[in-house]
């Protein structure tokens, strides 16, 4: 398979070294010099040609081509998956629009909340013939060591995807099922969405401990930065996220729930489900505020929560006094950049006709 792989951080050179080492032509694309925010020095990849892996994962994986040109990247390729922080979606979406062929498949990794709503609307016409989907989690644990070394610390063992209309779904699963049968089908791509527990998390506990951050504390962000109050933010910010997915005929674990399911930690609550959750002690806090627990997870998680919640009748005054918060911090209008029901085309639309335009109804 021809693949382009959009995004060269961590998880998109574990991911194009892992699909060059099974076999597949890998074009692995970065922002250009313009883009310094999300800028890659790809210079020692092309001089190797590729990215060694080690970890779970271990072997010289041969990169085809390392650009800066999305039309290079993507002009050809069968299946383009997008590897990149999601607030960046929407230059990876306008960088690759004039190039897309009908035929063509691509796959957020992962989407966040709303991504392949956001990214189809982006393309406009030029979606026309193609398949978007959205991954609700990225297969791969990876840390970078060098431009061309990356630890894989794990790959999962179950990840759902959904294509955007619904009805898309088996045709873009079919497809990466090839390289990564641990796929399943979601329902839709509100499913998808809906678990990004991150936007519970990332946010509330940040923004909650901001004074803290900044003075420079070390200290364990999910451990002691969730303190019986902080925690108790945690699980209304989580009852909002759980009601808008109730709204949207969507069922998802709530957090008490999720932390049990995917680590075996158990509690009375949030707070001593955290405290009791081995797999988060060690897990540092962000020595800053400008990082994408809040750049990423506000715009991207917290406002579609919060607005398309309040469109369709679900009450979210503990999001929205985050969005407006982080708002303040950076001096930014979080709602005007983000994935809210208007710049999302969402605007006006009830909970059903919601449903239906997921669902391809």
């Amino acid at each position: 398979m021809k693949i382009a792989v959009m995004g060269a951080g961590h998880g998109g050179k574990a991911m194009s070294a892992h699909l060059g080492l099974m076999g597949h032509e890998v074009r692995l694309y970065n922002y250009k010099e313009k883009e310094p925010e999300f800028k890659v020095d790809l210079e020692e990849v092309r001089r190797r040609g590729g990215i060694e892996l080690e970890g779970a994962v271990e072997g010289f994986g041969p990169i085809a081509l390392a650009t800066t040109d999305a039309g290079e990247a993507v002009r050809g390729a069968d299946l383009i998956m997008v590897v990149v922080p999601a607030h960046a979606h929407k230059y990876i979406a306008r960088s690759v629009a004039p190039h897309l062929q009908p035929g063509q498949k691509i796959l957020l990794n992962p989407g966040r909340t709303f991504g392949a709503i956001e990214f189809k609307r982006i393309l406009g016409e030029r979606a026309e013939g193609v398949i978007v989907g959205e991954a609700e989690t990225l297969i791969y644990a990876a840390r970078g060591l060098s431009p061309t070394r990356v630890k894989v610390l794990g790959v999962k063992k179950e990840v759902k995807l959904a294509a955007l209309p619904a009805p898309d779904t088996g045709e873009l699963l079919d497809t990466i099922r090839q390289l990564y049968p641990q796929f399943d089908g979601a329902r839709d791509v509100l499913e998808t969405s809906l678990t990004n527990i991150g936007a519970v998390f990332h946010p509330t506990i940040t923004l909650m401990n901001a004074g803290w951050i900044e003075r420079g504390g070390d200290f364990e962000f999910y451990v002691e930065g969730a303190s019986p109050s902080v925690s108790k933010v945690l699980e209304r910010v989580d009852a909002e996220r759980v009601a808008l997915a109730r709204a949207l005929d969507t069922r998802v674990l709530n957090l008490l729930e999720w932390l049990e399911e995917k680590y075996g930690a158990k509690g009375k609550d949030v707070y001593e489900a955290l405290q009791n959750n081995e797999a988060y002690r060690g897990i540092k806090a962000p020595s800053t505020l400008a990082v994408r627990y809040l750049l990423e997870d506000v715009p991207t998680g917290l406002v579609p929560y919060a607005d398309v919640g309040e469109q369709v009748g679900v009450s979210t005054p503990v999001s929205r006094s985050l969005i407006s918060l982080a708002s303040a911090v950076f001096e930014r209008d979080f709602y005007a950049e983000g994935r809210s029901a208007k710049n999302l085309g969402l605007e006006g639309m009830s909970a059903e006709e919601i449903v239906a335009f997921a669902r391809g109804e």
